[in-house]
Formats: structure tokens, sequence, C-alpha cells
């Protein structure tokens, strides 16, 4: 006779609640792996944003301006963009201290806020927010950074675009010449083992290329017809590149083709301090150069922005064994320069400028008890 043999198996399966009940604000997160890899044009980590439900960009022409508040960034549940807050490591990260938005007014930008590298997690907070957001209508967008670790860890990257897989802009009858280029790199590890960490990144882009400039010019009928007093001032303007219907026409159009050169520079490094297993302290600095260089229907009124970003951080987290209290604290420098009518080695024929300056600090602390 042979022996039986039983077995006995237990399945627990866990599934996720449909509806979620135990707050009101709806969260999502972007994690470091979908920031580097998926495909975005120009490593632009803000196009992912929309992968979180109820985000979405601004059709208009100021999105990529940040010139008024509806064009800033982004749209949450249905809000206009002048109602989100963006933060790094929970403290203020906008670059525009008029309204939130991603990059400074007039976009010089290439790298928006902090580069991807640097980016451990992207945070959204939708809905009725928790008490650890606030200064926020439609929701929070919090960038956490990336730490060092015992590990010693570190990436390159470089991409490059051309033209020659361009389409030929409808106004032009060439196609006009364009190169891109963005490189970076990473490195983080220890100083001291388990006390000690340091992390550092940088990414860098330059952007040359040639855009269609358009507008109304004074014809060829108005020039032959003008007094030789306005002829130095008829010679600054471009002449026309199609003829009007009427011969006695005053205006015209033009067409034609600009060059336009833009430049990025952004740099993160984070420091972690672990004094006790229940005492750690983070200290970040980030830096941003952007450059932009704008041709204009006017040759003498071509326009030169520079900009200058630079944030320090801190982080202080004490976890005690029922409850967690963090207090941050964070100072902005922002500086933009925009000059018109100046040629990019300086020498225009005549020139205009404005500056913007502020400074921003930010102090704020949240804690956490288990009941």
């Amino acid at each position: 006779m042979k022996l039986a043999s039983s077995s006995e198996s237990i399945v627990v399966t866990i599934e996720a609640p449909q509806i979620e009940t135990a707050e009101a604000a709806l969260t999502s997160t972007i994690d470091s792996i979908q920031v580097n890899q998926l495909p975005v044009q120009h490593e632009d980590w803000t196009t992912l944003l929309q992968l979180s439900a109820g985000a979405t960009k601004p059709g208009s022409a100021s999105t990529t301006s940040s010139t008024v508040p509806a064009g800033s960034g982004i749209n949450l549940n249905g809000l206009p963009s002048a109602g989100y807050n963006l933060t790094v490591d929970g403290t203020n990260a906008t670059s525009n201290p008029e309204f939130t938005s991603f990059n400074f007014y007039q976009a010089p930008n290439i790298v928006n806020t902090i580069n991807n590298d640097a980016i451990q997690e992207v945070s959204i907070v939708k809905g009725i927010a928790p008490a650890t957001v606030g200064g926020t209508m439609s929701g929070n967008i919090n960038l956490i950074t990336r730490g060092g670790s015992n590990q010693f860890h570190g990436s390159l990257f470089e991409n490059n675009e051309e033209n020659l897989y361009d389409a030929r802009n409808q106004f032009l009858t060439s196609r006009p010449h364009s190169s891109f280029n963005e490189y970076g790199g990473s490195i983080g590890g220890k100083i001291v083992p388990d006390k000690l960490f340091f992390f550092g990144s940088y990414e860098g882009a330059r952007l040359g290329a040639y855009r269609a400039i358009t507008g109304t010019v004074p014809s060829n009928y108005l020039r032959s017809i003008a007094p030789q007093t306005y002829s130095a001032l008829l010679a600054l303007i471009p002449a026309q590149t199609s003829t009007p219907s009427s011969p006695t026409a005053t205006t015209a159009s033009y067409s034609g083709a600009g060059s336009t050169f833009q430049k990025d520079g952004n740099g993160d490094a984070r420091f972690d301090y672990t004094i006790t297993p229940n005492y750690l302290l983070a200290l970040r600095y980030t830096r941003g150069r952007p450059y932009l260089y704008s041709p204009a229907l006017l040759p003498i009124n071509n326009r030169t922005t520079v900009g200058h970003m630079d944030t320090i951080n801190g982080n202080y987290t004490h976890v005690g064994s029922r409850w967690t209290e963090n207090t941050r604290a964070a100072f902005s420098n922002l500086l933009l320069n925009r000059d018109d009518g100046d040629e990019p080695d300086g020498n225009g024929l005549w020139r205009r400028h404005s500056a913007r300056r502020s400074g921003t600090l930010f102090v704020a602390g949240s804690g956490f008890v288990e009941l």
C-alpha cells in the first residue's frame, strides 16, 4: 500500500481599492526611470506631466514664452495654469517672480527648473490638497532630487539633432540649417560610509538655427515716392519679398530667415548627512545660466536674453517612534537681463536694456503623527 500525500497552498490576493476613501487628494508620481528613458524632446521632463490624469499643457503660444499666467506651464483638473505651485524638495522653485512657471520670462531656458539626471521623482498632487501642500489652487508639482549612496554611480549622455531630417518651413524656399547638441552627466557616492553622501549632475545644451521671420514692410512703391529724408530709415527695413495686389499699395509682405542661438547650463549638487538614523540633513545647490539670441524683422532690433538662477535648499528631518517632523528652507536668487537692438558681439547700432531681479526666501515645516 502506497502512502498517501497531501499538499496545501494558501494564496493571498490584495487589490488596490477602486475608490480612495482615506483622503481627498489625487496623487501621481513619475519616477527617475520614466524621466530618463521615455522619449521626450530635448530631455524636457515637463512633457511627462501629461501622463497624469487631468494634466494638460495650454495650447497658446504663451506656453513656450511664459509671458502671461494663462500659458505659464500646465493646467490641472481644468483650472488655469496660474493656479498650480512648483516646488523642488518641498520649497518654491519657480523661475518667474510674477507667476508660477517652469522657465524664465520669455523662456530663454532649454533646461526647465532642474536637469533630468538630478530628478529622483516627480510628485503631482491635485484636488483637495493635504496639509503639507499650500499656496496652490489647482495642485502642486514637487520634484524630489537624487542623493548619493554607499555605491558610486555615474552617467554620461549626448544628444545631437541636425536639420537633415527636418521639414521645410512653408514660408521658405529652402530648408534652413539647424544644429542642436545636449550633453551632460552625473556622479554620486559616499564621502563617509553610512554617514555622508554626495551627488552632482550637469546638463548643457546648444541650439543654433535659422527660423522664419515674417512681417509687413514698406512696399517698393512707398520707397520710390518717399522723400530723401527717410532713405536712411528705410534702408534699415528689409525689402519686400512678395508683390502686393495693388501697384500703389504702401505696404507689402516680407518672408525670410534669421539666425537664432540658444544655450543653457544647469548644474545640481546635493549632500546628505545622516547624523543618526533618526536625524537626517540634506543640502542642495542648483545653478542655471540660460541664454537666448533672437532675430527680429528689423536687423537692428535683435534681442539678447540672459538669465541667472541660484538656489540653495536645506532639509532637516527628525524621525520619532510614532511621528516624523521635517523643516525645510530655501533661498532663490533670480536675475533676467534683456537687451534689444544688440548684436551677439555687443556692437548694435542702438540698445535698450531691461533687467529683473528677485530674491525669495522660503521656510516651511510639516509633521506626521501615527495615531
